[in-house]
């Protein structure tokens, strides 16, 4: 019985415990669904201020320069995407 629950919980016969492919492609798939996410609700958030300067701001190079910051945003967000959906990659930059 001890040696179904250990094979259950990712150990060996020795003790020595083991990762189970499928279940990190799970987890990796599930954090990508939630990265998703958060990046659609982000854009989403910026897509919605955008529209609400644009409605409410009477001047124009105020509202130009509300809209210009906020795209800065956005495509820092967009580029940003990458980093957090592959932590492991490697960057030319930070060897």
């Amino acid at each position: 019985m001890h040696q179904i629950l250990g094979r259950l919980a990712g150990v060996s016969e020795t003790g020595v415990r083991w990762r189970n492919p499928e279940r990190s492609r799970g987890i990796y798939r599930a954090a990508e669904l939630v990265v998703t996410k958060r990046l659609v609700l982000a854009l989403a958030a910026y897509v919605g201020l955008a529209v609400l300067a644009f409605a409410t701001l009477p001047d124009q190079r105020i509202r130009l320069m509300t809209l210009a910051i906020l795209a800065m945003f956005a495509i820092k967000t967009w580029v940003r995407r990458g980093d957090v959906m592959h932590p492991d990659s490697e960057s030319g930059s930070e060897q």
